[in-house]
């Protein structure tokens, strides 16, 4: 029975609200990657230093990785590191730019108007959006930025080649609900 599955892929592509809905409907502990770097962030002086970031990141990666079960998101490839060793499941979600590029000013909107966005205001929206749009057309350095995330969607998707024996791809919401699907009906055994 699967036990640990990590979600990464693109920005807008749907990695939190998939993990969030399987942890709900699995009742598996949820560990939002790029929120616990965000909280770490807080206690460090700036200019962050990414090497300090990390030096704390990386044992809690470690120790939530040990855990039996769990679902994860993230993609920071040296902080998801032990996630996609341990994972039984990668699940890589990837869609078209033009959705990512729809969905990314919704999700900044929603968040605004909750009052719970962790990057606001509209310059940093924008900066986003040119960057995930450089990340979709492959036209960012090759390779990952100071934070440690995949520059290109080639780059990312080459990183992945490693875990290709338990890396599934999801390109479509239909084949994220197919996905949704199988796990929660192999999960709920």
């Amino acid at each position: 029975m699967v036990r640990r599955i990590h979600i990464t892929g693109g920005p807008g592509a749907g990695k939190s609200r998939l993990a969030q809905r399987l942890s709900v409907r699995l009742g598996l502990p949820y560990h939002d990657l790029d929120g616990i770097a965000l909280e770490l962030q807080k206690d460090l002086p700036k200019p962050l230093d990414f090497d300090e970031l990390m030096a704390r990141r990386l044992p809690l990666s470690q120790r939530l990785a040990a855990e039996e079960a769990w679902i994860s998101d993230g993609s920071n490839l040296e902080a998801c590191r032990p996630f996609h060793d341990r994972a039984e499941v990668i699940v890589y979600l990837t869609c078209p730019w033009r959705v990512a590029a729809y969905r990314i000013p919704v999700r900044h909107a929603k968040r605004s108007l909750a009052g719970n966005n962790r990057f606001p205001g509209l310059m940093r929206l924008y900066r986003f959006w040119r960057w995930s749009r450089r990340y979709y057309a492959n036209r960012n350095p090759y390779g990952v930025d100071v934070f440690g995330t995949p520059m290109t969607i080639g780059f990312h998707e080459e990183t992945l080649q490693a875990y290709s024996h338990k890396l599934i791809v999801c390109r479509t919401t239909g084949e994220i609900e197919a996905l949704e699907a199988r796990l929660t009906g192999v999960l709920a055994k």
